[in-house]
């Protein structure tokens, strides 16, 4: 009768287990496919420019959440480098972040920056982004995209040299579907236990004189 209230037990830890605890989805970054560009609209300045690409571990950058509607910041996101010259100069700016887990997915965001440089010696700049499209996975989770904004104003080379970052937020993300036990596990617990309450029970009956 003890065996049979262990297997039992079993039972209904494997059972109930995959229920109690949900499991989120890993998402990754797919830099290869992810892009980023810088396009000129005003241009009063000599020497003016501004180049733009994703930091260090941008690529591959993978999360799994704990919960549907948690947050997560990404510091270092894009490099951008102005270069100094005199004058001042304004520029689109279009970015696509794409995902390949967990599954193929992207968010496109547009954006205007602009600087002015005194000779590389006095530099300051802005960049603003339009309201970022939440990213859509076919697996049913949503994450809210928010790139961050740049001000600056510096002295000399180093305030040239600017790092931007995001934050994803799940709008929600959805649990990934609890894998069920093998019915036929089931069945052969619940025989197993039968059999040794019979076999209790076939032993607690006297023999017949």
């Amino acid at each position: 009768m003890k065996f049979f209230g262990i297997v039992l037990s079993a039972m209904l830890l494997i059972g109930g287990g995959s229920a109690s605890a949900a499991t989120f989805p890993t998402f990754v970054i797919d830099g290869s496919a992810s892009s980023i560009e810088v396009d000129s609209t005003i241009d009063r300045c000599r020497g003016c420019g501004l180049t733009a690409e994703f930091s260090d571990g941008v690529d591959g950058w993978s999360w799994t959440p704990a919960s549907a509607n948690e947050s997560v910041s990404i510091d270092s996101l894009i490099d951008w480098s102005f270069d100094g010259a005199i004058g001042f100069e304004f520029f689109e700016v279009a970015v696509t972040l794409a995902f390949s887990a967990p599954d193929v997915a992207s968010s496109a965001t547009d954006g205007i920056a602009g600087y002015f440089s005194i000779f590389g010696f006095v530099n300051g700049g802005i960049l603003t982004w339009a309201a970022s499209p939440a990213v859509e996975f076919a697996q049913g989770s949503i994450l809210d995209v928010d790139l961050d904004p740049l001000h600056f104003l510096g002295f000399g080379p180093s305030s040239l040299e600017q790092t931007t970052g995001v934050t994803f937020t799940g709008a929600p993300i959805v649990a990934l579907a609890a894998v069920p036990l093998p019915a036929s596990l089931l069945l052969m617990l619940s025989g197993l236990g039968a059999l040794v309450l019979v076999g209790r029970r076939r032993k607690a009956v006297p023999a017949a004189a």
